[in-house]
């Protein structure tokens, strides 16, 4: 994380009411680190941008969105220096792209529905599955001011829990604020599943937050002053997660690692969050040291990591 701390933080613009927080959140972050902010708009193929009937140059359409977004910045943080970059293409390459010297991409929360967004895909869970930095995804309503004071981590499997763990330490500790990593349990058989929530439920917690603070032990001493909570609740892995960070300022999952390619992608819980959370999700990429595993635990059903 030290190293990505002195890259450019790259924010996309698209001139709509969803982006804004997006765009705060970007100048937020890029004033915290003391690094320089990229705006990148992409001018996108076809469907992606306007009707084709629309008698205007896409081209200019373009430079305007990005001129007023710049502006926009200027106006919040005078002292910030801001660049713009106008790409052509699809939305989620370019932003990959463009994101390939920085430290953090920053995405407006999808917006586009209907037939748009099933021609298209979503530009935003592409382009966190594929960025080759970390992403964060927040929503239009985001504000600097509105504070928790905790970072929520997804905890999945025991593969990936190191790196998303560390980083959800480091982000509490730079925010100065309480962690608190979760873990959620559930039987793939519902029969199964409404008899162990009644007759074991303690013990999964139990053996789960065992589990969580073996994890979390080698941590503490790298970070001294955050404060951890452990939860392991039985529910739906998204549910659960989107519950857990109600009260947070920061929402962190990971990417999934394959052997074959595309190595890196989201899993179903991290598409559920992206676009659902009213808190931003930051995305992490998987170590390359993962691998994929059957014992998920907020990608599947099944028992807390052993």
């Amino acid at each position: 994380m030290t190293e990505s701390l002195h890259r450019p933080v790259v924010v996309g613009v698209d001139g709509t009411p969803g982006g804004e927080g997006a765009l705060r959140f970007a100048v937020a972050e890029a004033r915290r680190r003391g690094v320089p902010l990229t705006l990148v708009h992409v001018v996108a193929d076809g469907l992606n941008v306007v009707p084709v009937v629309a008698p205007i140059s896409f081209r200019d359409a373009g430079r305007t969105v990005l001129d007023n977004a710049l502006e926009s910045v200027r106006e919040l943080a005078p002292d910030l220096d801001v660049s713009g970059v106008l790409e052509f293409g699809g939305r989620s390459s370019a932003l990959v792209a463009a994101a390939r010297d920085a430290g953090l991409l920053v995405l407006g929360r999808e917006t586009r529905a209907g037939l748009e967004r099933v021609l298209t895909g979503t530009t935003t869970a592409s382009a966190a599955a594929h960025a080759p930095c970390d992403v964060v995804v927040v929503p239009s309503f985001w504000t600097a001011g509105d504070t928790r004071g905790r970072v929520v981590v997804g905890v999945r499997s025991a593969h990936d829990a190191g790196d998303v763990l560390a980083r959800g330490m480091a982000e509490a500790a730079w925010r100065t604020c309480r962690l608190t990593a979760v873990m959620a349990w559930r039987l793939p058989d519902a029969y199964l599943d409404t008899i162990e929530a009644r007759t074991h439920a303690d013990e999964w917690e139990a053996n789960g937050k065992a589990d969580l603070e073996r994890l979390v032990a080698p941590l503490r001493p790298t970070y001294p002053d955050v404060e951890v909570d452990l939860e392991v609740i039985h529910g739906r892995p998204a549910s659960v997660l989107l519950s857990a960070a109600q009260e947070a300022d920061l929402l962190v999952v990971t990417r999934r690692r394959f052997t074959l390619p595309p190595h890196e992608r989201l899993g179903g819980v991290a598409h559920a969050v992206l676009r659902l959370s009213d808190v931003p999700v930051l995305v992490v990429p998987a170590s390359h040291a993962q691998a994929a595993s059957d014992d998920l635990v907020l990608e599947a059903a099944g028992a807390p990591v052993k």
